[in-house]
């Protein structure tokens, strides 16, 4: 039949109206027929073969099989969804999304954290002009402070740092640009090493010893830390403090075995109720090199803040965004139980929008869970000032240099470690929100290729 077919569609064209009909015959049966001649071709129920083409092997072609396996990132389960549940879904994970920012902005006050942050480096910038260890801002100098030795360290505590916080004012001593109070003094922490052979117990290698002529101090491997801590106490007066920094520098309190030194003062500010802790840490490289560097900690000294309107306190946008994160909850339970009416819920379940959802859904918890933790932390902080508030009470015993014990100092070291971990809690707050506001941006792409 294919080569009749052939035979009478290869006449001659004469020119004639029936020559030309025979060739366009001839143009439709050599694009169409021949394209499709993996379909029966007569009573013979052979396969024909494309005009012109004598080659067997690859006819006819194999035919596409659907894939049975669901692309992950496909969003084929939207396409039976109704039009009004994908919107609704929308609708949802759109105000979630505003009221968790919202909740954002609340807890974390970036213009409080910022003019925080700020004042203490213009009392950062007077500490380094009363010591003249200004910083370069230009090439590549190192932007910390730089000392020769330790030496130098405390002439920078005795010159710049210390008396700016010991100076006496109407409101006593301690307070800082008129908001920030001192709470308790300043506490000098200092991490020794213990000495250890340069060669390393190594035969090979005695030569090291020979040649450095002294023991090496490093904080790896099996080398064992030890850690204590001084208080210069803010209730003492100025020439008194000196006098401890005085018996420090005397007694040898850094020896050749320490390897940092950090200084920390803790601050209130009821104005705009926050904690802030500043360490300063001083730390002797194994090159040699000594630096100081500075950081601020902050957390708010109430998390749950029950000031002003409901819905513009920290309570009220922590409730308003469960609650939307609870009608997330609910849209998803309904296009669940779609996807079962609908029997695609293997296309439904296999996508990175269920992926997100769950994500979604288990990191609100989480969040709302993480700043419940958070304000019992900063409430331990104000249950032990309020401690040290009864200690003061009961009046304050002036010490001896050198004296290191005491409830009261025992009870500031306490505030010191909960303020420290609360401030990187709360640090710790912004880098989880971020990366959980990019999850909840991927949300907004389900139901966006309908079919």
């Amino acid at each position: 039949m294919a080569a009749a077919v052939a035979t009478t569609l290869n006449v001659a064209d004469d020119g004639s109206d029936d020559g030309q009909c025979r060739t366009k015959r001839e143009s439709f049966f050599s694009a169409d027929a021949g394209a499709y001649a993996g379909q029966s071709a007569g009573t013979g129920g052979g396969t024909p073969t494309p005009v012109g083409s004598t080659d067997l092997a690859g006819w006819p072609p194999p035919a596409k099989r659907k894939s049975e396996v669901p692309t992950f990132l496909a969003n084929q389960a939207a396409r039976s969804m109704p039009r009004p549940l994908l919107c609704s879904s929308l609708l949802v994970t759109l105000t979630y999304w505003f009221c968790f920012v919202y909740s954002q902005v609340v807890h974390q006050n970036t213009a409080a954290s910022w003019e925080i942050r700020a004042t203490f480096k213009n009392f950062e910038n007077i500490m380094d002009r009363r010591t003249s260890k200004l910083k370069a801002d230009v090439g590549d100098e190192p932007d910390d402070i730089v000392f020769k030795d330790y030496s130098e360290m405390y002439t920078w505590l005795r010159d710049g740092y210390l008396p700016l916080l010991w100076e006496e004012g109407p409101y006593g001593r301690g307070l800082l640009a008129g908001r920030m109070r001192l709470v308790g003094g300043v506490r000098l922490s200092r991490q020794r090493a213990q000495p250890v052979k340069c060669s390393g117990e190594s035969s090979e290698k005695r030569w090291v010893d020979a040649i450095y002529n002294q023991s090496c101090f490093s904080a790896g491997g099996e080398t064992t830390i030890e850690e204590d801590t001084y208080w210069l106490d803010i209730m003492e007066d100025q020439n008194t403090m000196l006098e401890h920094l005085l018996h420090l520098e005397t007694s040898g309190w850094i020896t050749r075995e320490t390897i940092e030194i950090s200084i920390q003062a803790f601050y209130f500010n009821a104005q705009s109720e926050n904690f802030v802790l500043t360490q300063v840490e001083f730390s002797l490289e194994d090159t040699g090199y000594l630096h100081g560097e500075n950081e601020v900690l902050m957390v708010p000294s109430d998390i749950y803040s029950a000031k002003g309107r409901f819905f513009l306190s920290n309570v009220g946008a922590d409730v308003l965004a469960g609650f939307c994160l609870a009608a997330c909850l609910f849209v998803e339970v309904l296009m669940w139980r779609q996807a079962v009416k609908n029997l695609e819920l293997k296309a439904f379940i296999f996508n990175i929008y269920r992926l997100a959802n769950l994500l979604s859904f288990v990191g609100g918890i989480v969040y709302l869970c993480y700043y419940a933790y958070l304000s019992g932390s900063v409430d331990q902080i104000a249950l032990k000032l309020s401690e040290l508030s009864d200690l003061q009470d009961q009046g304050f015993m002036a010490r001896v240099p050198g004296q290191l014990t005491g409830a009261r100092y025992s009870l500031l070291d306490e505030i010191h470690d909960l303020a420290f971990e609360a401030s990187v809690l709360y640090r710790g707050a912004q880098w989880i929100c971020f990366w959980y506001m990019l999850v909840l941006l991927i949300k907004f792409g389900e139901g966006s290729k309908r079919a």
